[in-house]
């Protein structure tokens, strides 16, 4: 057996055709298992260089999967930063509309109320409602900083990653007309 061996992979150094060997009373070369160290002369490589190892299609599996969790996580946090810009410019939103609305009345109906969300304490109007998770919270102190003019107080509240963010606009109304 070892003597076939030797005449195979001479054979082979020497580019002796399949059908030589054949002729010669040998097996093919692939039947070998031990010629695959053999160059092959076709390709001028063995044929364990011909594709890729189990080895190193796991690895790149494994850096395309790291690849991967990290752009999902890349995206996943840009979504909640968006999520929380949306959140914190709709509370923004809220508080100054309500400021528009209450500055844009009458003083004396300003300082008076009747929204059914509002209720008078101490002299000051208190007013609050509830949009999508945002508190709006407002305050009406008549006479205040001066006789014949109300402070009007805007605040929002909302929470963001567990922490409760507010934002607060303030304004005032003198006695006298309603802007038209």
């Amino acid at each position: 057996m070892n003597g076939h061996l030797r005449r195979c992979q001479s054979a082979l150094r020497a580019h002796v055709p399949t059908s030589t060997l054949r002729a010669q009373g040998l097996p093919p070369p692939c039947i070998w298992p031990s010629l695959n160290r053999l160059r092959s002369p076709v390709l001028g490589h063995t044929p364990s260089e011909r594709g890729f190892s189990l080895i190193e299609t796991l690895i790149a599996l494994g850096l395309l999967v790291i690849g991967v969790l990290a752009v999902t996580t890349v995206f996943t946090e840009g979504q909640r930063i968006l999520g929380d810009a949306e959140r914190r410019r709709a509370a923004v939103w809220l508080g100054r509309e309500k400021m528009e609305e209450k500055v844009g009345q009458a003083y004396d109906a300003l300082v008076e109320g009747g929204d059914m969300n509002e209720r008078i304490e101490d002299g000051m109007l208190i007013g609050e409602d509830r949009h999508g998770g945002i508190i709006r919270v407002w305050t009406v102190e008549p006479d205040r900083p001066a006789p014949g003019m109300a402070r009007v107080g805007v605040t929002t509240r909302w929470s963001e990653r567990g922490a409760i963010r507010s934002f607060r606009v303030v304004g005032f109304k003198a006695r006298g007309r309603a802007p038209s």
